[in-house]
């Protein structure tokens, strides 16, 4: 859905829990959001790491369209803040 989104084939995005993924929305008396680390990304995790591609700077994208840019802005700043 997104290489047909991105060539022009279609016109809507695929659904953002997809987006998001491996991210998800849970519940523990009110959204969070929680990875679910699962082993076929096992190597893309070795990957990012060697490449300090950081899980929340590949989200941007899908962080920003699911909770808003102000939103994202400030969870990097408390990220960024406690490292």
């Amino acid at each position: 859905i997104e290489k047909a989104l991105l060539a022009g084939e279609i016109d809507f995005r695929k659904p953002i829990s997809c987006h998001l993924f491996p991210i998800r929305e849970v519940y523990f008396g009110g959204k969070c959001i929680h990875y679910e680390q699962i082993y076929e990304c096992a190597e893309a995790r070795v990957k990012g790491k060697a490449n300090n591609n950081l899980l929340y700077k590949s989200l941007k994208e899908a962080l920003v369209r699911a909770y808003g840019e102000e939103w994202y802005n400030e969870y990097v700043n408390t990220i960024e803040s406690t490292e």
